[in-house]
């Protein structure tokens, strides 16, 4: 069952939409801020982010700059009842994946969560793959020209950007090597 992670300060808000969400297919699980939602995705990795812009702590957008530095492969959908094209603008920027208003949160979630679940599920799917991957060898056979190296270091920097090492430094010396 895919499971979402509703960040909302507002008891009764969130109530109401954990019990929209659990009518479709999905498992709630719901953080009353930014920072008590950061401990739920650290025990247990949700498949999607709904938050809240304005709470206290740790507001939505921080919230999304947190989980696209340190979970980079779960989405963030921010929703505020106090919108803007500004703000949906900023939220893009920093990570978010869309942005409801509350206005038509009721209408618009379900759709907004399945199109992205549904656009990010061969990520999740490879990601999952890759963690219980034991080996894995490539093999390439390069000329003695030295143009024929940089498209094999990218191309294994393609394959490890969503997975562990995380650290561009780290991926830069595995290229290298």
């Amino acid at each position: 069952m895919t499971r979402v992670l509703v960040v909302e300060d507002s008891p009764t808000q969130a109530q109401a939409i954990q019990l929209l969400l659990e009518e479709g297919p999905y498992q709630v699980d719901v953080a009353a801020d930014g920072v008590l939602a950061l401990e739920v995705i650290a025990r247990a990795a949700p498949d999607i982010v709904l938050t809240d812009l304005e709470m206290p702590n740790l507001n939505g957008l921080q919230l999304v700059k947190k989980i696209r530095k340190e979970y980079p492969l779960i989405p963030v959908v921010l929703m505020t009842a106090h919108g803007s094209e500004k703000i949906a603008a900023q939220a893009l920027c920093d990570g978010a994946a869309s942005y409801i208003p509350k206005t038509s949160l009721m209408s618009d979630v379900l759709p907004t969560l399945e199109r992205i679940l549904a656009l990010t599920s061969v990520h999740r799917q490879h990601a999952r793959a890759f963690e219980r991957l034991a080996s894995f060898e490539l093999h390439f056979v390069i000329d003695n020209d030295s143009t024929y190296l940089a498209p094999p270091s990218g191309y294994l920097n393609v394959i490890l950007e969503p997975h562990p090492p995380h650290d561009g430094s780290e991926r830069m010396r595995i290229g290298v090597a």
